[in-house]
């Protein structure tokens, strides 16, 4: 927020003061010359008479107007021209931008992304952790999360409420849409409905999954022809290192231990398809370093400037000023016409 002067009628204060500067060389002129209009007289006499002065205040008549008398009616018609200047306080606030780049983030949480491929992490793990701060880097941008697994389900709706979303990605965990397998198709689907109901200047999803396509209404590319229909760049991860993947596995007597199961190879095929059709990027991620670097890159590529609207509001600050012009004038009548006296 930053505040400053500024004038909202600068002509009519500048004529005010020239017409001021004129009227004094005029007066100053017609002084040298000897000339003493007798309104002044006139004024005096009809207030006060020299006798009454003299008894109560002991003062003694003046044929020259004082010095201070000028003075003070020069001040009142200088701040008078600044008044009629309007002179503003300027306070200028930044204000949150109301459209600017949409993101969601769609992770895939079927029972697969417990393998722990991404140490000390599992996959679903290393991608939330990743993710959280991807999303604090995008300060101008709103955030969303979808989550998908035998079905797409909506987690977040798109928002600048960055603490909002990190809340909500901390609670996303494994088989959260409670059906199995790996719909990406209908993933993608869920980040679009809501993608379209709201304007922006752009439009991103960031998909990551470590499987195929086997659950799911919605064939991944025909989300894909509808996320090029809709404007919306789709860049695709796959997270997970091949020939399968570690899993920890709870057994009653000895505790938990990790077996490595063989699994489905991710489906690079299909998510290189989805990226390139709607103007993304596929990654792939085998590694912690990896996955950041992966997200690094997608946050250079979506660098978005966006300035934020600015609000202005304006005080008056002309009021005081006519204040004081009218005290300077009033004290100039009142000594003029008592202490100040002055005769022809």
């Amino acid at each position: 927020m930053t505040t400053g002067i500024t004038l909202a009628t600068p002509w009519l204060g500048l004529a005010a003061l020239s017409l001021v500067i004129i009227c004094f060389l005029f007066i100053i002129m017609l002084d040298r010359r000897g000339f003493n209009p007798k309104a002044t007289i006139l004024y005096s006499k009809a207030l006060f008479s020299w006798a009454l002065l003299k008894e109560k205040f002991g003062l003694e008549p003046r044929h020259s107007t004082p010095a201070a008398l000028g003075v003070l009616r020069f001040l009142a018609f200088i701040t008078l021209a600044l008044a009629l200047a309007r002179p503003q306080k300027v306070t200028v606030e930044e204000m949150e931008p109301l459209l600017g780049v949409d993101i969601i983030l769609a992770l895939d949480t079927s029972a697969s992304m417990e393998a722990l491929d991404f140490q000390p992490f599992n996959r679903l793990q290393a991608a939330k952790k990743i993710a959280a701060d991807f999303i604090e880097k995008r300060k101008t941008d709103r955030m969303g999360l979808v989550v998908f697994g035998g079905a797409g389900l909506l987690v977040c709706p798109p928002t600048l409420d960055k603490e909002a979303v990190g809340t909500f990605l901390k609670h996303i965990e494994i088989g959260m849409t409670q059906t199995e397998g790996t719909a990406i198709g209908s993933g993608l689907m869920t980040t679009l409905t809501h993608l379209k109901r709201i304007p922006s200047l752009s439009k991103t999803v960031i998909l990551l999954t470590d499987g195929k396509n086997n659950a799911g209404s919605v064939d991944p590319m025909t989300a894909a022809k509808t996320a090029q229909a809709m404007g919306v760049k789709v860049y695709t991860i796959g997270a997970g290192r091949k020939g399968g993947g570690i899993y920890p596995v709870v057994d009653p007597i000895f505790g938990t231990r990790y077996v490595h199961r063989p699994e489905e190879e991710i489906d690079e095929e299909t998510l290189i398809k989805i990226a390139e059709s709607t103007g993304g990027k596929y990654f792939r991620a085998s590694e912690l370093s990896e996955l950041k670097a992966i997200f690094d890159e997608i946050n250079r590529l979506e660098k978005t400037e966006v300035t934020p609207p600015k609000r202005h509001q304006f005080e008056e600050l002309y009021p005081p000023l006519l204040l004081v012009a009218m005290f300077f004038l009033g004290t100039e009548i009142l000594l003029r016409g008592t202490l100040l006296l002055t005769l022809p």
